[in-house]
């Protein structure tokens, strides 16, 4: 999820993005599901390896192109939920 921090602090700050192949996929997994996980598996104990489901398989490129939107003054899809949530990293990092 570093790409994610790195892309959202880059065009919050009016950086360019760089992006060598646009369609290389992300997976990833939201920090409120990871902590929910850890606190699942603290507290059952379960045997064997722990694995934990990427949620979202965005490319760079579409991400790119949802940060340089976001940047312009547009609003996320309400309906998209990555978008939201990656809308919501990329107003953090506008405050900081």
């Amino acid at each position: 999820n570093s790409v994610i921090a790195t892309f959202c602090y880059q065009a919050a700050h009016g950086e360019k993005l760089r992006i060598d192949n646009p369609d290389t996929l992300l997976a990833l997994v939201h920090i409120d599901n990871l902590c929910r996980k850890i606190i699942g598996v603290c507290q059952n104990k379960p045997e064997g390896r722990i694995t934990i489901e990427a949620e979202f398989h965005p490319s760079l490129g579409e991400t790119a192109a949802l940060l340089t939107t976001f940047a312009a003054g547009k609003l996320p899809d309400g309906n998209n939920r990555f978008a939201r949530l990656l809308f919501e990293c990329y107003q953090f990092c506008c405050e900081n």
